[in-house]
């Protein structure tokens, strides 16, 4: 071997061990950014599923609420019975709104506002149109369900549509 050439695999050998060393911290980094985003997946898949099943417990309060009342009459927002039951009033905008996730006295358990399934977990309703017509037959009356999972740091809200055939009073 020259002189000129002792140490050059050395040098080499390190180099290679440099290029190596920065792959491995790539591919760590990455795994672990996929981690974290299958996790915040995995929190958001869980507060939708209980958002989802805050809105069926409303829509099925709301059921019940209908067979109660063969007419279907509009509920205040003021109704202690059931507070987390809201109305539109003159077109405008239903109070509180539930809309607004900034506001969260709208989503305080056992506010003004909204029903606790747990302390995460909330229904509200918004009845949008009062049942119409003469009634002859029966009538609709459509309600805007909203619910809501705040856990591990996610947020979902979900707004469904939903109609109910209140048949004519006898």
């Amino acid at each position: 071997m020259d002189n000129r050439d002792k140490g050059s695999i050395t040098v080499l050998a390190l180099l290679v061990l440099v290029i190596l060393t920065l792959i491995g911290i790539g591919v760590l980094t990455t795994a672990s950014s996929d981690m974290e985003t299958a996790k915040n997946m995995d929190i958001y898949r869980r507060n939708f599923a209980r958002a989802e099943a805050a809105v069926r417990v409303g829509m099925q309060e709301i059921k019940r609420i209908e067979g109660l009342t063969a007419y279907g009459s509009l509920r205040s927002c003021n109704d202690a019975t059931y507070p987390w039951l809201h109305t539109k009033k003159g077109g405008g905008n239903p109070l509180p709104n539930p809309d607004d996730i900034n506001a969260s006295a709208n989503w305080v358990s056992g506010g003004p506002a909204a029903q606790a399934l747990d302390s995460e977990c909330l229904y509200t309703v918004v009845q949008t149109d009062p049942p119409d017509g003469d009634m002859t037959k029966g009538s609709y009356a459509a309600y805007a369900v909203y619910g809501r999972s705040n856990q591990n740091r996610g947020e979902v809200i979900i707004r469904v549509g939903y109609r109910v055939w209140i048949p004519k009073q006898t």
